[in-house]
């Protein structure tokens, strides 16, 4: 089996990549620019906004399977660059529902959409399912939300087999630094190295998340790959959320520095953002038994790992 992943070199698809090919399929993929390229696969330059690479691209691999990851991956740029999101996230995912209906390929596409396309929806006693009505509340969400319309309409209109899947927060070894456990790993590692002094900077600690390791989460979308139904969306999620807050004292504690002061930065916090999200991944478990392996602590504990093993690198890593 050949399946081939659009954004294989950001922090999901590296991990997705690491996971097929473990399970011994023949894996291509894409990236944008200068991305990671960290595996013995065939890797292509791709612009998802580019209708003709797209469709260049699967007529040479002619793949199995379709995982669809590519494009911005942080809400907040969204807000500054609209136009660009929705080209890379929506155009992006048309140009490849379009390639694979032309070429007529019997391939089944997983796309990656996001739980921020539930937006206004989201209530702070209730978990989110899939029957939730999106209210997407940025252009990240809409323009993920308008990708779903797109597959949906493909998979009724075409009889492709597309699967959707709505992951909720996630982090792990090799996520940027502009995601909030990533961020407070590194300032971490800094301070016990001593580089900077013991004082982290912080949004809103008070905010509850639903977080997976992201490698529970490739797992899920190998599963929803294999035995999902099409036209069909899919929570990915853990249920239980957890405070921000709680989330840096236990790396706090990990970490071994006895007296760090938290400092909140007000270009951390998001506006207008809700105090408590998450989701019920039942339709998850229900078609693919799947179901969380990952501890959190397991999880900042090689968060931590990572980042004290990789501190030399400017920047860490892009998730694009």
């Amino acid at each position: 089996m050949k399946a081939l992943i659009f954004g294989a070199s950001g922090f999901v698809g590296r991990h997705l990549t690491a996971h097929l090919v473990e399970s011994g399929i023949d894996v291509f993929g894409t990236y944008h620019r200068n991305g990671a390229q960290d595996f013995p696969i065939r890797y292509f330059q791709c612009d998802m906004r580019d209708e003709n690479r797209v469709h260049s691209i699967l007529t040479e691999v002619k793949p199995d399977y379709v995982y669809l990851l590519a494009g911005p991956a942080f809400v907040l740029d969204s807000f500054n660059n609209p136009l660009r999101t929705y080209a890379e996230i929506a155009w992006g995912t048309l140009h490849v529902l379009e390639a694979i209906r032309r070429l007529q390929l019997p391939a089944r596409l997983l796309y990656v959409s996001s739980s921020e396309v539930y937006g206004q929806s989201v209530r702070p006693d209730q978990l989110l399912t899939e029957n939730t009505i999106p209210q997407p509340m940025n252009p990240y969400a809409a323009a993920k939300a308008w990708g779903e319309i797109a597959c949906c309409q493909y998979a009724v209109q075409h009889d492709l087999p597309v699967m959707i899947a709505r992951p909720f927060n996630h982090t792990g070894p090799g996520q940027n630094e502009r995601f909030v456990c990533s961020n407070f790993a590194k300032q971490l590692i800094w301070m016990k190295q001593g580089r900077i002094p013991h004082k982290i900077f912080v949004g809103n600690l008070n905010v509850e998340r639903d977080f997976l390791d992201v490698r529970d989460v490739v797992r899920a979308y190998h599963l929803l790959m294999t035995r999902g139904k099409s036209g069909q969306t899919y929570n990915v999620c853990s249920g239980k959320p957890i405070q921000i807050g709680d989330i840096l004292r236990l790396m706090i504690q990990m970490s071994g520095l006895e007296e760090v002061k938290v400092c909140e930065e007000s270009k951390r916090v998001r506006m207008n953002d809700r105090m408590r999200i998450a989701g019920s991944f039942d339709r998850l478990n229900q078609e693919t038994d799947w179901r969380p392996r990952f501890s959190m602590d397991e999880t900042l504990r090689d968060l931590l790992a990572y980042w004290k093993q990789n501190i030399s690198v400017p920047g860490g890593r892009s998730d694009v």
